[in-house]
C-alpha cells in the first residue's frame, strides 16, 4: 500500500470505522494500483411519540409521551425508555423510566395528578 494511502488510513481509524476489502481493485502494467476502501459510520436513531387526546372539551383529557433517548445513567448505555401521562379525566400522573437494554425500570411514578408538581 502506498505511503500516503497508509497516512490516510491510520489518521482516520479513531475517527471512523474503515475496512478495506479487495485489497487492490486494479493493477496497471506501469505498477499504478487501485485500492477499495469502504468508510462507514454507525449512528444511534432515537424515537418519540407525543399527543393529546380529547373527548369534545376544548382541554385534551390525557397528555402523553412516549420516546428513547439516550440515558443520564452510565449504567444504561443504550438509553432509555421513557413513557408518561397526565390523565386529566381521572387525575392520574403515569411516569415510567426503563433502561432499554436490560428492561429494569429506573423510575416509576403513579400518583394523583393534582398532587404532581
Amino acid at each position: 500500500m502506498p505511503n500516503i494511502l497508509k497516512k490516510l488510513v491510520n489518521k482516520a481509524k479513531n475517527k471512523l470505522n474503515l475496512t478495506k476489502s479487495g485489497l487492490i481493485i486494479y493493477k496497471f502494467v506501469c505498477g499504478h494500483k487501485h485500492y477499495e476502501i469502504n468508510v462507514s459510520e454507525k449512528i444511534k436513531l432515537w424515537e418519540c411519540v407525543k399527543g393529546k387526546m380529547r373527548t369534545g372539551d376544548s382541554k385534551p383529557d390525557t397528555i402523553f409521551l412516549t420516546k428513547t433517548e439516550p440515558g443520564k445513567n452510565p449504567e444504561s448505555v443504550d438509553g432509555v425508555s421513557t413513557n408518561w401521562a397526565a390523565d386529566r379525566k381521572n387525575n392520574r400522573w403515569k411516569h415510567i423510566i426503563k433502561d432499554i437494554k436490560t428492561g429494569k425500570i429506573l423510575h416509576e411514578e403513579d400518583m394523583p395528578l393534582d398532587q404532581h408538581k
